[in-house]
């Protein structure tokens, strides 16, 4: 979802640590590179917090996440953008 120039990601699937329908990336849109905040817990969704992490777009349907609780994951858009 985005507002502005702020942009929300939400799980689609869930795994053992956050489920899926959380929020679990936030940022503020900048050039081809910017800071984000990651949802991370600990298995079972304990301790969930927002970690910082550097976002990269690598084309219109995949960014790297470096840092937080992802380390370099490659994330793909599962549905056609939105205006």
């Amino acid at each position: 979802m985005r507002h502005g120039q702020q942009v929300e990601a939400t799980k689609q699937t869930g795994d053992a640590y956050v489920p899926a329908g959380k929020v679990t990336l936030r940022a503020d849109l900048g050039a081809g590179h910017f800071a984000a905040r990651q949802l991370c817990a600990a298995f079972g969704f304990f301790w969930p917090e927002w970690r910082p992490v550097a976002i990269t777009i690598l084309d219109k349907d995949h960014f790297r996440i470096d840092g937080g609780c992802s380390g370099g994951a490659v994330w793909t858009r599962q549905a056609p953008a939105t205006s």
